[in-house]
């Protein structure tokens, strides 16, 4: 399982990994800065193996893109995604 989790800020970045840690133990956790680091590696991830996310949580208020502006990017990067909950 593949867990996206993007916030410009480190201390609720931290606590939010944290959190999800301990909620999803056998998770692969990637963590980014910023929203464009997050949705190159969120295409990489499928072309270099064939792999998809499957829980994204992001950040609503960030310097370059809002949480509603990734969440569609991601659903631009990934057609197969059937359904965004915001």
């Amino acid at each position: 399982m593949h867990v996206l989790a993007i916030d410009d800020e480190r201390l609720a970045r931290e606590n939010l990994i944290f959190s999800l840690k301990e909620a999803l133990p056998d998770a692969t956790i990637h963590s980014f800065i910023t929203p464009e680091s997050a949705l190159e590696f969120t295409q990489n991830l499928y072309k270099e193996s064939n792999q998809s996310l499957d829980f994204a949580f992001l950040d609503v208020v960030m310097s370059t893109m809002s949480g509603l502006e990734v969440a569609v990017s991601i659903k631009k990067l990934c057609d197969w995604i059937l359904r965004l909950r915001l």
